[in-house]
């Protein structure tokens, strides 16, 4: 389980969100939500340890995450705005090492299966970055972070670049992860991505006197 303890995101001298308690139990489903620069993003880089909190902690397990450490690595997936293709690598290379780095049972099978899912065409596997449209590059991030079986998801805006039919199959994708124990926490502007009767929406919102705070439905 994630525990998300007192957590203050922000920067020393300016923006600072208000402090966030939350649980990400497993199969839970969880929904950042909030109006374009409310401090999404910035939420999602500091739990995941990309970003130094101003206060507050997180937990892993009951215990304090060490985000460089081999638990978070092996139970912790991401999927966040500065995750890049490892250079010089064509689509399946990229994920090929990926999945020997995280010790993926059957990799090339569990690649084939990622990319049914995501709809993402096989041959694509021998493109370079350069070569992939921005919806296909994108879906080879996705698969990147949903094809090995981590036990907590953090992705911001994973819907970015997808036309509605991948939404959809991603939909299903994450619904079927939560369904199997994995714990979801996501940024999205898009409605058809959410399940509203699996998904607990956290709301980043402005209060009448100017002050930040959280919104939980």
């Amino acid at each position: 389980m994630l525990s998300i303890d007192g957590l203050v995101a922000g920067y020393p001298a300016g923006f600072a969100l208000p402090p966030l308690d939350l649980q990400l139990q497993p199969g839970s489903i969880t929904r950042l939500a909030g109006a374009n620069g409310a401090g999404k993003s910035t939420l999602l880089q500091t739990i995941a340890g990309r970003q130094t909190p101003l206060s507050g902690r997180v937990l892993l397990g009951g215990e304090p995450a060490d985000h460089t450490g081999s638990a978070w690595k092996r139970q912790v997936a991401t999927l966040l705005g500065d995750d890049a293709w490892l250079t010089g690598l064509t689509a399946g290379e990229h994920l090929t090492l990926l999945a020997r780095a995280h010790d993926v049972t059957a990799p090339e099978a569990a690649i084939t299966e990622i990319c049914a899912a995501l709809n993402l065409p096989i041959r694509f596997l021998d493109a370079y970055p350069e070569a992939l449209s921005s919806g296909q590059r994108r879906k080879v991030l996705l698969a990147s972070a949903l094809f090995r079986s981590a036990e907590v998801l953090l992705l911001d805006e994973p819907e970015q670049n997808l036309d509605a039919a991948s939404v959809q199959a991603l939909r299903r994708l994450l619904i079927a992860r939560a369904e199997s124990g994995t714990a979801i926490l996501l940024s999205t502007h898009d409605d058809a991505l959410i399940d509203p009767e699996r998904t607990t929406t956290v709301q980043i919102c402005e209060h009448p006197d100017g002050t930040l705070g959280y919104d939980a439905a």
